[in-house]
């Protein structure tokens, strides 16, 4: 894709397309050339504007393989016991007996 809107938003649009690179229209004709070569053999390809964007991205997240932590280590103990029962497949009335919790909404 050649454009000359440098957005995220299209450059998304365009890759989830199928497009296999995306270039902006203030890329050199060597630049351009050197994209029609690189998506020609199969390869991807952005400008370089995009590729620093998408970096910075990345490395704003955990980094890979890190242990992020699970769903569940957001939860209190409390939350825990009643994931656990549910999980053992107990009913409402049952978790809330083993819990001793009321079955009942406020």
């Amino acid at each position: 894709m050649l454009t000359t809107f440098n957005l995220d938003e299209y450059v998304y649009r365009a890759m989830k397309a199928g497009a296999s690179g995306f270039l902006l229209k203030d890329a050199s004709r060597d630049q351009l050339a050197t994209a029609v070569r690189t998506v020609w053999a199969g390869q991807a390809l952005l400008a370089p504007a995009i590729t620093r964007r998408l970096i910075e991205d990345f490395c704003r997240g955990p980094a890979p393989g890190a242990d992020g932590g699970s769903a569940a280590s957001h939860l209190s103990e409390r939350e825990l016991d009643v994931v656990r029962a549910v999980a053992q497949g107990l009913s409402n009335a049952e978790i809330a007996a083993k819990l001793y919790l009321s079955p009942e909404l406020p």
